[in-house]
């Protein structure tokens, strides 16, 4: 498993997070969504998380991840989208903008914490629908299997599958301890995750 994230200090989080709950080993890589340093057609699943509004060119992101998934390979990507229903998009902007921002005031001076909060509705204000960004994982080449919105459009799930030709076509592989760990004292990647999050 691998996890990828551009900031170095949340990479650094992660590792910390990971000792707390002592899950298996994970190797971090520090790299930009539009160019990910990762060999073609190396990773069974990729998933994406809470990120994606987060990067400066949506479509060349899309694309290099089917890069990297063999041939029948998945992506699975969960992200914060714009309600297309108008009272849903106005209830809740209107309270990430407004109440969200004033609570935080209340409990925290740290000016980070509060841009944080001020930058999260305008973030989600400015993306697209579920609708528009299955459509824009489709045209990079993946081929859309399954989307669920949730919280009336807020929250959207969308499953990716590489039907390329040309990609490497992955094929199951026995599972045991003793080749698991061969695997990862080898450093190979070939069943590895990439996993990235955002807010």
């Amino acid at each position: 498993m691998v996890g990828l994230d551009f900031c170095g200090a949340m990479l650094e989080e992660a590792r910390r997070k990971l000792a707390l709950v002592n899950e298996g080993p994970v190797a971090w890589v520090q790299g930009r969504a539009e160019a990910l340093p990762f060999r073609r057609a190396a990773f069974d699943c990729v998933t994406l998380g809470f990120a994606l509004r987060h990067v400066e060119d949506l479509d060349p992101t899309l694309r290099e991840i089917g890069r990297m998934l063999r041939s029948g390979g998945r992506f699975v990507l969960v992200e914060w989208t714009r309600p297309r229903a108008a009272i849903p998009r106005w209830l809740f902007l209107g309270y990430m903008r407004w109440v969200v921002p004033s609570l935080v005031r209340l409990v925290s001076r740290n000016r980070r914490v509060g841009a944080l909060a001020a930058y999260l509705p305008r973030s989600i204000a400015s993306f697209m629908s579920g609708e528009a960004l299955s459509r824009r994982v489709d045209l990079a080449g993946l081929e859309v299997i399954d989307t669920r919105s949730y919280m009336l459009g807020l929250v959207f799930i969308c499953v990716g599958l590489n039907t390329s030709a040309g990609a490497e076509r992955w094929e199951p592989k026995p599972r045991n301890r003793e080749s698991e760990a061969a695997t990862s004292q080898a450093g190979e990647r070939d069943r590895a995750v990439p996993i990235a999050g955002g807010v």
